[in-house]
């Protein structure tokens, strides 16, 4: 799951300066915003998992980071491939599904590593933790060289995301 976790964010994440300068005209500073609120809205998901985190078992978390994610990328996936440029109803249908998506990103990824510890004894905590971490690298590389090769087709791009994340499921 964090291969495919990680796949997805950074993908989306490639894609968010080509979408808004191609189709809605950002320059550096519109698309650091962009980024900036992404991160903002992370950290408060964060302390909010910190906060529920003793109160929800970790499985409710990924379900629910989980149906966050396929709900954004499904959205994305109807809404991106009829983007005009300039039409500034497509933006707020791309910084909506972009809201949606960086908000199940932290649950899932948080509910994951909890996971991890609780059904990993105590002996392989250590070469789980590693093998996690080279999963996440793999996610991280690949889903940066795949959203640059597929981004001029937005169904190609985002359904195999979906796929993945469904599979994964």
């Amino acid at each position: 799951m964090v291969f495919t976790l990680f796949f997805c964010q950074v993908a989306l994440e490639t894609v968010i300066t080509v979408v808004t300068e191609k189709f809605f005209g950002f320059s550096v500073r519109e698309n650091t915003l962009v980024y900036m609120f992404g991160a903002v809205e992370a950290l408060v998901s964060f302390m909010g998992i910190a906060l529920l985190g003793g109160r929800v078992r970790d499985t409710t978390l990924q379900i629910f980071g989980w149906s966050l994610m396929i709900t954004a990328l499904i959205w994305l996936l109807v809404v991106m491939p009829d983007f005009e440029e300039g039409n500034l109803v497509h933006l707020v249908y791309f910084l909506l599904g972009l809201f949606v998506l960086f908000l199940g990103i932290p649950i899932i990824s948080m509910a994951t590593v909890s996971f991890s510890t609780k059904i990993l004894s105590s002996e392989t905590q250590g070469m789980g933790e590693g093998i996690r971490r080279v999963l996440i690298c793999l996610g991280v590389i690949l889903g940066s060289n795949w959203a640059g090769a597929t981004i001029q087709d937005p169904h190609v791009f985002l359904g195999v995301v979906v796929a993945m994340l469904i599979i994964n499921g």
